[in-house]
């Protein structure tokens, strides 16, 4: 999503709480300026977008029911999702939807004072903090256990067979350790990759979705398996590079790894899109309905974590993803929200 015009900052004097007026009223703009400047950070855009960072939104009516789909899509995603919304109604006071209200955390009149809307802002700043903490505690609580649990496995691995290779002196042995200890490291990588999905939206930038793909396909390639992809440099995705790269790579890998014959993955747009998809053997829809969770996995050697890690990477981005099937009969993974600018189809063979 690109950046709205006519965006006004405003420094604050002491306070590190960022403000963000998203407001179609310019007389009630001027007035919560007034109320608020001279204590906190505000920035005035004219439209919901997902690469500004605050503590605090606030918006009237007008922009409520404008841009309402926008906000729903940033308030689902990881980023937004804890973010505070404060509502000022109209001066008529007329009745508010409920499909509204709910993308509302706190609605105030316009008739406010100064210490009344002060204190809404530090009460929804306050509960943002507190759930950006929560989360944390959460995301580390869930690593802790995946490594707790998952690691023990392959360590008693490597330990007998360290013991057997050292009574026994049979390379064999010594080839177990080295898969064991492969299997950690992948282990290690993905729950290191799940803990981190915090990203600064300041670093999100204008990609290539042609650019990415081709990146994230040498991290993963094999001899076999082929990347066609079925669009130009024109399409554009927007945020965080080194994230949207292993979004692919884990996409690729999970469709390399569930398939026993070589595969052809394909790349290709779909409106505010792209998709990722096989010819293998494809997803059961029972199987479609959990593939997301973390710590799911159909192989014995898998993590389970790969696709949670698409999912998070996804809505982290203000973005949304669902699988279905190919048309060649194998899995495909729908990306929505990301994209900016959409491309004339050419197919592209690697």
């Amino acid at each position: 999503m690109s950046e709205a015009p006519c965006e006004q900052s405003s420094k604050p004097v002491s306070e590190t709480v960022n403000i963000l007026l998203v407001l179609a009223n310019n007389q009630l703009e001027h007035q919560i300026r007034d109320e608020l400047a001279s204590r906190y950070a505000i920035t005035s855009i004219e439209r919901p977008v997902a690469d500004k960072e605050f503590d605090v939104c606030i918006v009237d009516l007008v922009t409520l029911r404008n841009h309402s789909s926008r906000l729903r899509t940033l308030r689902n995603s990881s980023v937004h999702s804890s973010q505070p919304c404060l509502l000022v109604t109209s001066q008529d006071h007329e009745t508010i939807d409920e499909e509204h209200l709910e993308l509302a955390t706190d609605v105030i009149t316009p008739e406010f004072s100064s210490v009344e809307i002060e204190k809404r802002v530090q009460s929804l700043s306050r509960l943002h903090t507190l759930s950006v903490q929560v989360g944390k505690q959460q995301q580390l609580a869930q690593a802790a256990s995946i490594l707790s649990h998952d690691l023990r496995n392959p360590l008693n691995v490597a330990q007998a067979n360290l013991d057997l290779a050292q009574e026994n002196k049979e390379a064999e042995y010594f080839d177990r350790v080295d898969h064991s200890l492969n299997r950690i490291e992948e282990l290690i990588a993905d729950v290191s990759t799940l803990a981190r999905q915090e990203y600064d939206l300041g670093d999100f930038a204008t990609h290539s979705l042609q650019e990415l793909a081709r990146e994230a396909w040498e991290e993963c390639t094999t001899v076999a398996c082929s990347l066609n992809i079925t669009t130009d440099e024109e399409v554009s995705l927007r945020g965080n590079r080194s994230a949207l790269k292993e979004l692919l790579t884990n996409l690729y890998r999970n469709a390399i790894a569930h398939n026993e014959s070589p595969v052809t993955i394909t790349v290709g747009a779909v409106d505010n899109g792209f998709y990722v998809a096989d010819d293998g053997q494809g997803i059961s829809a029972g199987e479609q309905d959990c593939i997301f969770e973390t710590g799911y996995t159909t192989r014995q050697e898998g993590t389970g974590l790969g696709l949670s890690i698409v999912e998070q990477v996804v809505e982290a981005h203000g973005g949304e993803v669902a699988v279905t099937d190919s048309d060649a009969g194998g899995a495909r993974f729908e990306i929505t929200g990301v994209t900016v600018d959409h491309p004339h189809p050419q197919n592209k063979q690697i």
